[in-house]
């Protein structure tokens, strides 16, 4: 995945986050969309490379993933706005 792609891929879960997060607060995001989450988050991971504020994030949404804990779309969103602040510029 390209510095680009992750912004686009990230800006739109960005967007679907806040529209979840907007209408319900407490919103999770469950099901078949939580194995896409995480897909989406270790892309981006590997596309920012080694930092610790990445590494911190990807671990805290897997173990929550692995776990079948299910995530709040709020949670997700703050992950998902950290991680784009972190892409470097293109």
């Amino acid at each position: 995945m390209t510095i680009d792609e992750a912004r686009r891929q990230l800006a739109t879960l960005q967007q679907n986050l806040y529209n979840l997060s907007s209408r319900d607060p407490d919103q999770e995001v469950r099901g078949i969309a939580v194995p896409v989450l995480a897909t989406i988050i270790d892309e981006v991971k590997n596309a920012i490379g080694p930092s610790p504020l990445v590494a911190s994030i990807g671990d805290v949404i897997t173990e929550q993933i692995i776990s079948g804990d299910a995530v709040r779309a709020a949670d997700a969103l703050h992950v998902v706005s950290a991680l784009l602040e972190a892409l470097p510029e293109a």
